[in-house]
């Protein structure tokens, strides 16, 4: 899952620096970056350390700070995703005209 959101991302990212995106939408598009990379490449490999002792039988310590961070990232990364939804519609759509 993780991979089809990076491939989303890029394809996200090309479409807006090709559109000529406004500095918001841009600026948004770079925090989304960064908090999949933390979660990528951070978060992530802990998660995954500690699902292969369960997995071999061994026993896993308690929850640990890497499952709240994941879902901190997961909720920041939907909070920006709606952001840059919002800006983006906003840039699109026609102004009130009447």
């Amino acid at each position: 899952m993780n991979v089809l959101a990076g491939v989303v991302l890029i394809l996200l990212t090309v479409v807006s620096v090709r559109a000529r995106a406004s500095r918001a939408t841009l600026s948004l598009l770079g925090a989304i970056w960064l908090v999949y990379l933390i979660e990528v490449s951070v978060i992530r490999p802990v998660l995954n350390q500690r699902s292969d002792l369960v997995i071999s039988g061994a026993a896993a310590p308690g929850t640990n700070w890497a499952h709240y961070a994941y879902i901190a990232a997961d909720v920041a990364l939907v909070g920006l995703l709606i952001a840059l939804i919002v800006v983006t519609v906003r840039r699109v759509l026609p102004g009130d005209q009447g």
